[in-house]
């Protein structure tokens, strides 16, 4: 895994570790996959998130977003 992000107030969000990005182009549309092992004080586990991004008035913007743990 690859150290991607590191963010947080009050050291609240720690450190998020991602693997397996994908991303799907289709057009105006495209759709962004990631695994993230996330290491923060008041939690921590393996995530899937998803985001579906439209671009819109010469802009991207996320327009759907998800996220779920899951077991390894």
């Amino acid at each position: 895994m690859q150290k991607y992000h590191q963010i947080g107030i009050d050291g609240c969000f720690a450190v998020a570790l991602c693997a397996k990005r994908q991303i799907h182009h289709y057009g105006d549309w495209a759709v962004f996959t990631l695994k993230a092992k996330i290491a923060a004080k008041v939690f921590s586990g393996t995530y899937r998130f998803t985001r579906v991004w439209a671009k819109r008035q010469n802009r991207w913007q996320i327009v759907a977003g998800h996220a779920s743990q899951v077991t390894e």
